[in-house]
């Protein structure tokens, strides 16, 4: 079958947790992946199959449902106080429908770049394949990137790179999370620095004194 799929996931996940701990790592995640599941219930289009750790895997018939509902769902988790950023892949092609131990599941090349295309993704950034790139040229102008290789793929892929916009470039050195101007500060060497709390601020001094 024919169908468009997205890998994304949290970046800095793990720098999150060992910060602040599973617990609050585990909510973190929480808000992430109920966040994508509003999004793709409200698209018939949509579904997503898995949650593969801090990483979810999209996948529609439709380019332009997919990359609507991802998008939303960045957006909403975006909306929390602290959140960590995002990135993703997305490509389109033949893939396999299959019924697993776990549930439905989607199998095969087209998978595959969708995941190195999010490996390859920058924190805040969508990557998509010249297979996505037109279905969504009419609403969005994504930066062409080119060709790339990407592991454990024979020929390479053209890339287009879309930013998140609702992803903050404001980021807490030590946890990852996003923070805002009027966030907790230190000024070292003339570089002034943000952090989302008190023990991120410390944790970093301690390493810089």
């Amino acid at each position: 079958m024919q169908r468009c799929v997205a890998f994304v996931d949290l970046a800095g996940f793990t720098a999150l947790t060992q910060a602040h701990g599973d617990g609050y790592a585990a909510d973190v995640h929480d808000a992430f992946v109920g966040a994508l599941g509003t999004a793709c219930d409200s698209s018939r289009d949509v579904a997503c199959v898995k949650h593969l750790g801090d990483g979810a895997l999209l996948a529609s018939s439709s380019a332009e449902s997919l990359i609507a509902a991802l998008l939303a769902g960045i957006d909403e988790q975006a909306d929390r106080e602290l959140c960590l950023r995002v990135r993703a892949g997305v490509h389109a092609g033949p893939v396999l429908e299959v019924q697993t131990v776990h549930g439905p599941d989607v199998l095969g090349h087209t998978v595959n770049v969708a995941a190195r295309l999010c490996g390859l993704a920058a924190p805040g950034e969508l990557l998509l394949s010249d297979a996505v790139q037109p279905a969504i040229a009419a609403t969005r102008e994504p930066r062409e990137l080119g060709p790339r290789r990407l592991r454990h793929v024979a020929e390479p892929v053209y890339v287009w790179a879309l930013p998140l916009e609702a992803q903050s470039s404001l980021i807490d050195p030590v946890c990852h999370m996003t923070v805002d101007a009027t966030s907790i500060s230190a000024s070292i060497a003339g570089r002034q620095w943000l952090f989302c709390s008190l023990a991120c601020r410390e944790t970093f001094l301690a390493g810089h004194g």
